[in-house]
């Protein structure tokens, strides 16, 4: 039944779930006002931004801002006059209350500007061989110049970076097997049949008190290198000894090394060298270095731009100075498409072969149109990106824009310039042995030392295991194999730059071109210089 205005009954409420009469209600919407007193307070007292840099309507025409939406309560909220408002009231007021973005300033780090321009000693000689000769420069010769093996390096049904293990060990073991027939003849030792390779050598790890003749390679004694761990040889039996190197008066060794030793192995387990036989150099090819007229020669090695831009400027600069002293031949080494230059290891998004045909072959192709004696021979490097093959050894470059007087060659490259032999391995060998090679009492600089065991070793990579990031294929060692001596040998390293003889073979570090320093050498007809062995100035 309804009441009755007047009448002296109240209509009942349900607030916060109980029910209660009108008496209470008065005392109810004071509490609940008190309360909202207390948040306004709390409000007033929160920290306001410091910066207020934006501010906007959400019904403004150039807001770029999304509009907002809220769902509806079923409860009422109470205002200062004691009346209710509904949900849609409040969204209304909350969309007509202008909104404060906060905005905080972010640094950006500036690029690090090139400093090719600004660097110094331009023109500076670092180093000199045969001072005494002269260095001619423009003598506009039309030099023949031919890869001595022009077969592809790769092939297409093999699987690189894939071997086993046992075929790993059995070419080291042909390895050992050659070299130490080669030891045997030039220190003329016998021991077992040395004309079949068939040699009675004393087993590595059996006990023996005389001294007696073995064959081994240096290995490593788990991860750690010879500098840190005992030096370990290794036979062709797969058996293993340590060694104890007080005994010997001086050595030079390092990881995948042959030795021909003399020693004694007291308890089987510690074997005591006293003598290490040397190894002899590869004999040189009958007529090489027979160049009837001088050869002006330049040979430069990348990175051909500076870590802080892909804009080429030491090529830029390279190919200036290659137009006013035009020499005969250039050989270039790589890497041009850098793996590790900053921008590519960022994440460069551009096309890779667009980059290298735009910035290297392009420019090149120029220079060789305005020249028309000059020849141009590229190497690649296994960390140039734009190519397919990151495995040593590598193929030549691939391209249908190269100058006919352009030749492109594999890595590692022999090459015949005009009657000299030239042999150019783009792997910094030098730098991997430097790391691992250990010596003592040894006679003359180490570079030279260096340079003696890869000519020795018959190979261009004789370090194993090879050193991390040089995609060495071992199954191929064939295939960057020095069975023979060149005229030069040029090895780009990041080591200092060089000229140095070592077993009678012109060993050459062009150093990196984005340092400012490349080489270049005139090599004299033997008529003009009779009486050197190595005819560079």
């Amino acid at each position: 039944m309804p009441t009755k205005k007047g009448s002296g009954h109240t209509k009942k409420k349900n607030v916060g779930g109980e029910m209660k009469n009108a008496d209470d209600l008065s005392s109810l919407v004071s509490e609940y006002a008190n309360e909202e007193v207390e948040v306004e307070k709390i409000k007033e007292e929160e920290p306001k931004p410091q910066k207020l840099t934006k501010s906007f309507h959400p019904k403004a025409k150039d807001n770029s801002f999304p509009s907002f939406s809220s769902s509806s309560s079923s409860t009422t909220s109470s205002t200062s006059n004691g009346k209710s408002t509904r949900p849609s009231e409040d969204l209304k007021a909350l969309e007509a209350a202008p909104i404060i973005i906060e905005s905080k300033k972010v640094e950006v780090k500036k690029k690090e500007e090139s400093k090719w321009k600004e660097r110094k000693d331009i023109g500076k000689v670092e180093h000199s061989f045969c001072p005494h000769l002269e260095l001619k420069k423009g003598l506009n010769n039309k030099v023949t110049v031919s890869l001595e093996e022009s077969e592809n390096l790769l092939e297409k049904n093999f699987r690189y970076m894939n071997s086993k293990i046992s075929n790993r060990v059995r070419v080291m073991d042909e390895a050992q097997n050659d070299i130490t027939h080669l030891v045997m003849l030039h220190n003329q030792l016998s021991e077992g049949d040395i004309e079949n390779k068939d040699y009675d050598f004393h087993p590595i790890d059996r006990a023996v008190q005389e001294t007696v003749l073995g064959s081994a390679i240096v290995a490593l004694e788990g991860e750690m290198d010879l500098n840190e761990g005992p030096v370990v040889f290794q036979s062709d039996q797969k058996a293993r000894s340590r060694v104890l190197l007080k005994d010997l008066k001086e050595y030079s060794i390092y990881p995948g090394q042959v030795v021909v030793y003399e020693a004694t192995n007291p308890n089987g387990k510690l074997l005591i060298p006293s003598k290490v036989f040397p190894i002899p150099s590869p004999p040189f090819v009958k007529g090489s270095g027979e160049n009837k007229k001088a050869i002006d020669l330049v040979v430069a090695a990348g990175p051909w731009t500076v870590p802080q831009n892909l804009e080429y400027e030491p090529l830029q600069t390279f190919i200036e100075t290659m137009s006013k002293e035009v020499p005969d031949v250039i050989l270039l080494a790589g890497p041009f498409v850098d793996r590790e230059h900053p921008e590519m290891e960022s994440g460069y998004c551009g096309d890779l072969e667009e980059l290298f045909e735009e910035k290297v072959l392009n420019p090149l192709n120029s220079f060789l149109k305005k020249n028309k004696s000059t020849k141009v021979v590229l190497v690649p490097s296994i960390r140039d990106l734009h190519q397919n093959y990151f495995v040593f050894p590598q193929p030549a470059f691939e391209s249908e824009n190269f100058h006919d007087r352009m030749i492109s060659a594999p890595n590692p490259a022999t090459l015949d310039i005009g009657g000299v032999r030239v042999v150019v391995s783009n792997n910094d060998i030098l730098k991997h042995l430097a790391i691992e090679e250990i010596s003592k009492n040894q006679i003359g600089d180490r570079v030279t030392r260096l340079c003696d065991h890869i000519l020795q070793s018959r190979s261009l990579y004789p370090l194993y295991p090879p050193a991390v990031g040089s995609c060495v294929e071992i199954l191929k060692r064939e295939k960057y194999a020095l069975n023979s001596s060149p005229d030069l040998l040029f090895l780009p390293s990041d080591l200092a730059s060089f000229a140095k003889k070592a077993s009678g073979v012109l060993c050459v570090n062009p150093s990196r071109i984005y340092k400012g320093i490349y080489s270049r050498l005139t090599i004299h007809a033997k008529n003009e210089a009779p009486g050197d062995t190595v005819r560079v100035a």
